[in-house]
This record gives structure tokens, sequence and C-alpha cells, in this order.
């Protein structure tokens, strides 16, 4: 009995993937990392200082206008830090720019997805693979991958970089990257351009049934945009539901 391929439900633009089809397409959007010393939380930091003034100075302003004395004034609006007109042009610059860089950085934004793939007979060497796909409006400029990896038995999953996560694999499913599976990686600083995808994750025909003693495998995806904001996405190489796990092929007809 022939165990059909699943066939994903996809966008338009996952239509053009040169993998269309047998894919399983991945869950939820990036998470977006916020970075206390980028520009852009730099600039809302700026907007939230010059919302503080202006109301500030506009309690102020109103006290004073309404002739209340002065040792009746809470103490941090007895006085205005900066002219009512001063405060409120400050905000006004400031939350302009910020909405401004929001809206570039939109513009320009990398949106990761993957896509699961079984194996097929038409390749000259039938593989599961997993492809990683920017889907955004802008290149995606990796800043790290990491790997989370859970065996038979583990009670915990643990997060490595590449050359121990290929170590653990070699050593529980004695399997040598390159040969019987390929775990690909981006140096620091590679991009990954619009409508562009790779290959993450292969796993040889012949040898899945060896690599089912890996019950999680995970690749934690850090990237920025053009505009410095960092996002991280999460392939599920093994996904838990049944049908999007590798499987062999069965037996020709």
């Amino acid at each position: 009995m022939t165990t059909p391929l699943l066939i994903a439900t996809m966008t338009h633009a996952d239509a053009h993937s040169t993998n269309a089809r047998g894919n399983a397409g991945s869950p939820g959007p990036p998470r977006k990392v916020i970075e206390l010393r980028s520009w852009g939380t730099l600039l809302w930091a700026l907007v939230l200082f010059a919302s503080l003034f202006a109301a500030q100075a506009f309690l102020a302003d109103y006290l004073i206008r309404a002739d209340v004395a002065v040792e009746r004034r809470w103490l941090p609006v007895r006085y205005a830090w900066l002219d009512s007109r001063a405060a409120m042009t400050a905000l006004i610059g400031t939350l302009g720019l910020a909405i401004a860089r929001h809206n570039l950085a939109l513009g320009l934004r990398p949106y990761l997805s993957y896509f699961n793939r079984q194996p097929r007979r038409e390749d000259d060497v039938p593989r599961y693979a997993v492809l990683l796909r920017n889907e955004g409006t802008g290149p995606a400029v990796i800043e790290q991958m990491r790997y989370a990896l859970k065996f038979a038995g583990d009670n915990f999953e643990s997060l490595v970089e590449h050359e121990f996560a290929v170590a653990r694999i070699n050593e529980r499913c004695g399997m040598v990257e390159g040969v019987e599976y390929k775990l690909d990686r981006f140096s620091r600083g590679a991009t990954l351009g619009k409508d562009k995808e790779r290959a993450v994750f292969e796993l040889n025909n012949d040898a899945i049934e060896r690599f089912t003693v890996l019950l999680r495998l995970e690749i934690k995806v850090r990237y920025k945009g053009m505009l410095g904001d960092l996002y991280e996405k999460t392939v599920d190489c093994l996904r838990p539901d049944d049908y999007r796990r590798p499987r062999p092929l069965p037996p020709a007809s």
C-alpha cells in the first residue's frame, strides 16, 4: 500500500518555490527579538522621554495659568522643564522619525519560513529535506544558528553549536554528516535574498530508520533585516506530527 505524500495548501508566493510539490509549510511567523541597544529601541525610548517632557510642560503650564501657589504644586511640576511648544515640537519630531523608521523596516523586512519535503523517486538520491525560504521584502542577514536536539531516553533538550550537534548525531545514530545526512549552516553575515531558499537539513532515504532515535531536531535561526532589526525563526526539522516526519519510500510496485 502506497503512503501518499502530503500536499500542503500554499500561498501564491510558495507556488513559485522549486519545492512546491509535496511540502508541509511552517507554523507561525518569526519572532521579533528586542535589543536594547538597537536604533529602533533607541528611537522609541526617545519618544517616551519626549512624551514625559511634553506632559510635564503642559501640566506645569496649566498650574501656572490657574494661579496655583508654588508650594501647593506637586514637586515634579512646580516649574516647566521645557516650554510647552518646544516640548510638543520635540514629541512630534521624534514620533514622526520613529514611525518613518518602522515603516521603512517593514518595507525591507525579511520573513523566513521553511518547508518539509518527503523523499521522491524522481530524485537522483531520494532524500527528506527541510528548506529555509525568505518570503519577505528584503534580504535576511544571518546572525546565529543553533541546534536543539532530543534523543530517545533523554529527559532534556540540548541547545548546541553545529559541530556539537554533528558529534551527538554521530555518537547516538552512528551517521556521518555529509554522507548519510546534511546539516547545513550559514556563517555569520551570510545573506538569504528575497524569494530565495536553501536546504538546511537533508536525510538520505535509506538512512531514515537509523535516524528515528532522534526525537527532536530544531534549528534556531537568528537574522537581521537591512535596518538591524533582529528576528528568530525556529525550524522544526522533525515535526511531531507523524505525517510530517521523514519516512522511507514504499517499495516499488
